[in-house]
């Protein structure tokens, strides 16, 4: 790798390559949670980086080895920034894995970013993961021509193994790299098993069959044979330092979903920043100008919310003062009047007049426009982030909307210095709103 004289890598040397599903049913997370244990067993280092940037379960990867999960994204990232965050994310890792969902024949694009987009601007060797299970005899997706190597899933015995990989080198010169008895559907269940008493017991034997199973060499071989990564100048040279403000981030087991680099760039800009906890801490950091609650799981923790009135107290007296607080996602939430869930209906901070409930949901890409403006954003922005269908808001007498389009009013909300956020905004890749979170305590207007 080369450094120029700013300091910032222009050329990347980086193994890595792009694993991803051609079946929408697979979950890809057990199976990268045992293949960071396999690698972490060899003493190598592995970088997650998920081809979208919304939260599906990535707290998980930090319990099965590797380092803290990042994001890429080629619907809210240039070509230039994607390079740029890829080569600053994989410092000092032996491999980088960008995973996601590849097109099939019948999707030509899928919403949001694209795996295929980032394996042409980073040149990523292209692994297809893909689920045989009992299907000999039924209909198996097309495998896209630039794959290099697929790996199976449910593969019951060596016959099995023999038939797939004849099937898969003489109709689509695809490469087997390995092939694993379990099925997607097993993985999932495994592990959702296992989870409810907070172990990993399924990672393991799963981290054993995968060193015996894999192919070593060829995955290495594939990983290894690419041409640097070219880095642009820095995307984010224009924004302008502040070493005034202190930024309070909700971290504990009930909001820990953050994206890294967006935390990185505040600190980068001067920005101090200090953690609390919701759940078990009585105060803020003091000082503090702004208090970051992201995207978690406040309805499994309800009850313990709920019941530290200390804290409520405290973030009541940080808007009171005049002080700012963005809340996202299970933050929103937390912000909320109550929070209703399967446990029944619980007091939240009340920082908003609104109530929230929980209930089965995904994550949608989706772009805004404002009406109105706040802290955050000026009128008439463009905003884009994936919606967070998990909550649904009630509003009360009070609660301002920021965008009149009854599709997308709830979307983002405020009252006073608060605003509060159904969508997962990647805040990195929007560099204005970055630049508003630098901004030292004023007067709001909502």
């Amino acid at each position: 790798a080369g450094i120029s004289q700013n300091g910032f890598w222009y050329m990347c040397r980086i193994p890595r390559i792009a694993l991803g599903t051609i079946q929408k049913k697979i979950d890809l997370q057990p199976l990268l949670a045992a293949l960071l244990k396999a690698l972490d067993r060899a003493d190598r280092i592995a970088q997650l980086f998920s081809s979208q940037s919304c939260f599906r379960g990535a707290e998980s990867f930090s319990r099965c080895g590797g380092m803290r999960q990042r994001y890429l994204d080629s619907w809210l990232m240039s070509p230039a920034m994607c390079r740029q965050s890829f080569c600053l994310g994989a410092r000092g890792c032996d491999l980088s894995l960008v995973f996601g969902q590849f097109a099939t024949e019948f999707e030509s694009e899928l919403p949001g970013g694209s795996l295929e987009q980032l394996c042409e601007w980073l040149e990523l060797p292209r692994i297809i993961v893909l689920d045989v299970g009992e299907s000999r005899h039924c209909y198996l997706p097309k495998i896209p021509e630039m794959a290099c190597g697929v790996i199976l899933l449910g593969v019951r015995s060596i016959e099995d193994r023999v038939y797939w990989q004849t099937y898969l080198e003489s109709h689509f010169g695809a490469r087997l790299i390995g092939a694993l008895a379990a099925t997607a559907a097993e993985l999932s269940a495994w592990q959702q098993e296992t989870e409810r008493d907070g172990q990993n017991r399924w990672v393991e034997p799963f981290a054993d069959q995968m060193a015996t199973r894999l192919n070593w060499n060829l995955l290495s071989e594939i990983a290894t044979n690419v041409e640097p990564v070219e880095r642009a100048d820095d995307e984010w040279t224009f924004l302008e330092r502040s070493s005034s403000v202190n930024v309070a981030i909700a971290y504990d087991d009930a909001f820990n979903c953050y994206f890294p680099d967006t935390l990185e760039l505040l600190e980068m800009q001067g920005a101090r920043l200090h953690d609390f906890s919701p759940l078990r801490g009585d105060s803020l950091p003091a000082p503090c100008d702004l208090v970051l609650v992201g995207c978690g799981q406040p309805e499994r923790f309800a009850a313990k919310l709920s019941g530290n009135y200390c804290m409520k107290q405290a973030l009541h007296e940080h808007v009171n003062r005049g002080g700012r607080l963005y809340a996202e996602g299970g933050g929103l939430a937390y912000a909320c009047q109550s929070l209703e869930c399967e446990a029944g209906q619980f007091p939240m901070a009340g920082l908003l007049p609104a109530k929230s409930r929980w209930q089965t949901g995904e994550s949608h890409p989706v772009e805004i426009r404002l009406d109105r403006a706040n802290w955050l954003a000026d009128i008439q922005s463009s905003i884009l982030g994936y919606r967070r269908t998990s909550w649904a808001i009630e509003p009360q007498m009070g609660l301002q909307y920021y965008c009149d389009d009854p599709q997308f009013r709830f979307d983002i909300v405020g009252y006073r210095g608060v605003i509060g956020s159904r969508m997962l905004l990647h805040f990195a890749s929007q560099p204005r709103m970055m630049q508003n979170l630098l901004r030292p305590v004023r007067e709001v207007e909502c």
